[in-house]
């Protein structure tokens, strides 16, 4: 039978903070449910047993019967899967690791993730994805590889290119050959209509890897921030701006709830709610479920 979902209201005289300790409180709430997702979900889609209650595929079963996004509940179900044949990964669910740094950790070979898990404990989920994503590509880099992940049309439209310059050219080239013909070819097309200069702004955001730097945030930089300001006296200076989103440029920054000083991009020193800050602490599991800090 259906769980009735908690009812949550919020009044206009809210806080801020009396707002994220109740999504605290909820997502605390969904984390011991989820726990039991992706077993159940590996448990249904091994035996098949959606074809016993009337379902064609697994994917019809999650979106049309449990009203979930099918790619979310296989993602769980192959993340258990993998889990089962890790004792890595099922220490280091033990350890209280949540599913999406399960997730990040599954994609590593075996010897790998024992040597990841005391880090990933320490890290949100965006610093993990992050620090494995530079470590996958300097591997890469020292191997003379390239590997991408891909959807499937995009792999098929990649496979259909690299056939028309084969065939085109009449002979069987190596697929990094391919690829450099193709990126050649891209760039005559367009190069004419993508003349930029780089801006000071683009500078400092190509040095911050695009990513905001605020602590914890996923989302690209589109903003170039002065770290004292211009009427304070700041000048352009690389090291005196950094690349932040819409977001926090704008609402948060500019509308004084968060302040950064200090030099860019090692040397800075956050600020919320006028208390030193370092960005959103990770949950942590208890033995009860799970322990939500007010980071």
């Amino acid at each position: 039978p259906d769980i009735a979902a908690p009812d949550v209201r919020f009044y206009e005289t809210a806080t801020a903070q009396e707002v994220d300790g109740r999504l605290r409180e909820l997502a605390a709430l969904r984390a011991e449910w989820e726990d039991l997702v992706g077993y159940c979900a590996l448990a249904v889609r091994k035996s098949q047993l959606y074809r016993l209650v009337g379902f064609a595929s697994f994917r019809q079963y999650s979106e049309e019967r449990l009203g979930l996004a099918a790619r979310s509940i296989e993602e769980r179900a192959k993340v258990e899967e993998r889990r089962w044949a890790s004792p890595a990964l099922q220490e280091a669910k033990r350890e209280g690791l949540a599913f999406e740094k399960l997730r990040l950790l599954a994609k590593l070979p075996e010897p790998e993730i024992a040597r990841w898990t005391p880090r990933a404990k320490g890290l949100t989920c965006v610093a993990l994805r992050r620090e494995l994503e530079g470590e996958a590509e300097r591997r890469m880099r020292a191997q003379g590889r390239l590997a991408v992940p891909l959807a499937l049309r995009m792999a098929a439209v990649l496979a259909a290119a690299v056939q028309a310059v084969r065939d085109l050219t009449g002979r069987p080239l190596p697929l990094g050959t391919c690829l450099a013909v193709l990126a050649r070819h891209f760039l005559d097309t367009w190069k004419s209509f993508c003349k930029r200069t780089r801006s000071r702004s683009r500078k400092v955001r190509e040095r911050d890897e695009g990513h905001c730097q605020v602590p914890g945030c996923s989302r690209r930089a589109t903003h170039a921030h002065h770290v004292l300001f211009r009427s304070h006296g700041g000048g352009d200076e690389l090291d005196n701006q950094l690349g932040l989103c819409a977001f926090h440029h704008l609402r948060c920054i500019h509308a004084g709830h968060l302040r950064v000083v200090g030099r860019a991009p090692e040397a800075l020193r956050w600020f919320l709610g006028g208390k030193a800050w370092s960005g959103p602490e990770p949950a942590r599991r208890s033995g009860g479920g799970v322990e939500v800090s007010a980071g």
